[in-house]
């Protein structure tokens, strides 16, 4: 991919990183399903951008820094991801180091 696709890819994964961020405080006070439903969708939202930088060719520890991830959770997105569906393991969600 070229610098233009790997800016906007930092772009859409800075953008998933807030809105979680952002929208995980409005959730909490939401019913339990909607909290569920509405911070899964964040999440996935998170994953699919998480793997969008790294198919850009993003380093990993930029991905991380950008999104508030911990590094291992985002080699494990990644690698996941290039397995395909049939062979990925349960998934126990992030670990967001943004404070």
């Amino acid at each position: 991919m070229n610098s233009g696709d790997a800016d906007r890819a930092r772009e859409r994964l800075k953008a998933a990183a807030d809105r979680l961020a952002t929208d995980a405080a409005m959730l909490a006070t939401a019913s339990a399903p909607a909290r569920e439903a509405g911070l899964a969708a964040r999440v996935a939202d998170l994953r699919r951008a998480v793997v969008t930088a790294g198919r850009a060719g993003i380093p990993y520890e930029l991905i991380a820094h950008d999104s508030h991830m911990d590094l291992e959770t985002i080699e494990r997105w990644i690698t996941l991801d290039d397995l395909g569906p049939r062979r990925r393991p349960p998934e126990d969600g992030p670990r967001i180091t943004r404070a």
